[in-house]
């Protein structure tokens, strides 16, 4: 028993037509595959970057200063007026 009827022979695509269509596919997939690899690696860009400042005082103080705002944006607890140091149950490490 055949799963194509004898209309559906006569509607089918010439062979040049499916290589036509492969080869466009083909291209699409290359395309979508280098896309993806350049995706991959803007995604992890900071390995390149990662402990390059370690010695570096102008990033230390960088990091200092956006430490302190960081830590300034945070919401104040209820009744001290201002932010307990330490660990957030109270406990000293």
């Amino acid at each position: 028993m055949s799963l194509i009827s004898s209309t559906q022979v006569t509607d089918s695509p010439t062979s040049k037509e499916l290589s036509r269509r492969l080869g466009v596919l083909e291209k699409e997939v290359a395309r979508l595959k280098a896309r993806r690899k350049e995706s991959t690696a803007k995604k992890n860009w900071w390995h390149a970057l990662a402990g390059k400042f370690d010695s570096d005082p102008v990033y230390a103080e960088i990091a200092k200063e956006g430490r302190k705002w960081r830590e300034s944006q945070r919401p104040v607890p209820h009744g001290s007026g201002k932010p307990k140091k330490g660990r957030a149950d109270g406990a000293r490490s």
